[in-house]
């Protein structure tokens, strides 16, 4: 990957955050791949093109309003790109914030996202991808659904 990946990932969050998904999916292959993790998985795991990707964003959207997706780092990964995200929103019906960590694993090819993979810590992404941590890695852990809290 390189520079150019990173920041098309960095857009796309972006995007998503300003409310523009038709914009976010404009970098998006139609026949892109989003792998959930088993932690938000509702039943479906793995969702397909375009549609499928509105319909792994709904999942957050059914119990968060005011939805952000912040990267705290966007890691060139040589064959991917790794970014560490924060999940918040307000739930709905209340004034409670909450937030959920997890790592996204990006394949990109010719400038368009071909898979999404959702992996709950860096660990799990650098295992994912075959690939050692740099040493400066951490692991960050996914948060329990509906609590905001570490899972571990």
């Amino acid at each position: 990957m390189g520079v150019d990946e990173v920041e098309l990932t960095r857009r796309v969050y972006a995007a998503i955050n300003r409310g523009d998904i038709a914009g976010a999916l404009q970098v998006v292959d139609a026949d892109v791949e989003w792998r959930m993790s088993d932690t938000f998985a509702r039943g479906e795991r793995v969702f397909h093109g375009h549609a499928g990707v509105r319909e792994a964003l709904a999942i957050f959207a059914e119990s968060l309003e005011e939805i952000r997706a912040e990267p705290t780092d966007v890691l060139d990964a040589g064959t991917a790109v790794i970014a560490p995200v924060t999940i918040s929103g307000r739930l709905k019906g209340g004034e409670e914030r909450i937030a959920y960590e997890l790592v996204q694993v990006w394949s990109i090819r010719d400038h368009r996202v071909v898979r999404i993979d959702v992996c709950q810590s860096l660990d799990e992404a650098w295992s994912a991808l075959g690939i050692k941590p740099p040493p400066e890695s951490s692991s960050a852990s996914m948060s329990e659904p509906g609590t905001g809290r570490d899972s571990r």
